[in-house]
């Protein structure tokens, strides 16, 4: 053998470069690891959407591409697997408005943390 010693810290990282790990907080990844793809594309767009501009089911199947009963039903699924993080309010002509509460916002907007290390990178 080219080594008397085994490996022991197999992703070590040298002293030139700043050690960055990003940090998720629970309630973020809660949310997140039961949800689809598309149905994670659905909350991004309700999220970007500005406070006052609420989304109908068609203005999310245009902006996604999809079929209105497919946006229906994922959003369905997306109320089903986490409850409150898409209200929907009633227009008087009937029509639908989705929308992320704002203080659903506020958690998932919260950034993810990055913790540096600062030992040997000045």
């Amino acid at each position: 053998p080219v080594f008397k010693q085994r490996q022991t810290a197999v992703d070590k990282q040298t002293a030139v470069y700043c050690v960055q790990t990003a940090v998720q907080t629970a309630v973020q990844a809660g949310f997140f690891t039961k949800l689809s793809i598309s149905e994670k594309a659905i909350v991004g767009i309700l999220i970007n959407s500005s406070e006052e501009m609420k989304l109908s089911y068609e203005d999310l199947s245009a902006m996604m591409g999809k079929d209105t009963a497919t946006i229906r039903g994922q959003v369905n699924s997306i109320k089903q697997k986490c409850v409150g993080l898409i209200e929907e309010q009633l227009e008087r002509n009937g029509k639908k408005r989705l929308y992320v509460p704002d203080n659903m916002r506020d958690i998932l907007l919260h950034k993810a943390k990055t913790r540096q290390k600062r030992s040997k990178c000045e």
